[in-house]
């Protein structure tokens, strides 16, 4: 039987069934909430609210053991290392020190040449050129290699530092890239090469490759297959790629030689530590420990220090081996501060 209401509010009789335990009770017996409820809402009292919430199951509390700190901290170490007697690197985990032995201290004084920000600038009108995306020729590297010397920064240096420049100038001319490359694509299908077409477009031309070959229809999957095996290519493709791929040191299919340098740069480093004594870990070491220990690689520097090692009057715990100049470039930065923050974070 429905209740007649007379209000939005509330019911003008005195007492209710209740929808649960189907007894009539007073308006005592239930909240304002419950007894304000409209007609087609059916409310139960508090008796049975409180049953149906006294019957949820409680998580049982963990047993004080008077030591939460000390055995917090045993759950820490024991999750990083595997071991709860043994205290983790700050920031990093998923490593041990061997044998127990104690800690060694190390100071090392390292000469350092920065250039300043303004010689950066200058640096750059002499690296950039229009269409020049490849190796530099002797006569090019001469010229290089003479403005270098004027600001006191290493032939090595300044090709680093074009290679970054060169990076920017493809990131932000890439949408410019796009919107060209109906034009290029019809000059390409008159006979244009990819080469002459980098020149005059001034993008990279294993960039305008890629993109023409997408324009021409060709899937992901293709183009992929195609860079990685090129013999797939058709004549004139597989002519184009070859001479693009020589003119670019930007965007080039095979980047082999530039990890081998890096994997390079990274055993001189780290050899050079344990020729004096230092005691770290290697990334391999880190991964293959961490995936043990947490199914996945979690923090995994280059090297970490297992010894308390100090350069130039800082404390330094890891190291990540970057083969390139740092420069004053706003994507290689983000890139890096994202990156060291995995590695320094609580």
């Amino acid at each position: 039987q429905k209740w007649q209401v007379t209000s939005m509010d509330a019911p003008t009789t005195t007492s209710r069934k209740c929808n649960t335990c189907l007894r009539t009770v007073t308006k005592d017996h239930y909240s304002k909430r419950q007894w304000t409820t409209r007609e087609n809402l059916p409310s139960s009292c508090k008796t049975c609210v409180t049953s149906k919430i006294n019957a949820i199951p409680k998580r049982p509390k963990r047993q004080s053991t008077g030591d939460e700190s000390q055995c917090d901290g045993k759950r820490a170490r024991r999750t990083i290392t595997g071991d709860p007697h043994i205290e983790p690197p700050k920031g990093i985990g998923g490593i041990q020190e061997e044998d127990g032995r104690q800690k060694k201290s190390f100071d090392f004084q390292w000469p350092t040449r920065p250039v300043l920000k303004n010689d950066e600038k200058k640096m750059a009108a002499v690296l950039i050129r229009k269409g020049e995306f490849g190796r530099l020729d002797a006569n090019r590297r001469l010229e290089v290699e003479n403005a270098a010397a004027q600001i006191h920064m290493s032939l090595d240096q300044a090709l680093s530092l074009r290679s970054t420049l060169l990076q920017r100038k493809a990131m932000t001319g890439h949408f410019r890239l796009e919107s060209q490359i109906g034009k290029m694509l019809h000059q390409y299908q008159r006979g244009t090469s990819i080469t002459d077409l980098s020149l005059f477009f001034d993008h990279p031309p294993m960039n305008i490759f890629r993109q023409i070959l997408a324009k021409m229809r060709w899937s992901k999957t293709e183009i992929k297959k195609c860079l990685r095996e090129p013999n797939h290519f058709h004549k004139r493709e597989r002519r184009e790629f070859e001479a693009a791929e020589a003119s670019d040191i930007v965007a080039p299919a095979n980047q082999t030689d530039s990890h081998e340098r890096a994997d390079l740069f990274e055993d001189i480093l780290a050899d050079w530590f344990t020729d004096r004594g230092v005691r770290l870990r290697r990334q391999p070491e880190m991964v293959e420990q961490q995936k043990k220990d947490h199914g996945r690689a979690l923090r995994t520097p280059d090297i970490l220090f297992l010894d308390r090692v100090e350069i130039n009057g800082s404390s330094v715990a890891w190291m990540d081996a970057k083969n390139f100049y740092g420069a004053d470039v706003g994507f290689q930065q983000k890139n890096a501060e994202k990156q060291m923050k995995k590695y320094i974070e609580e």
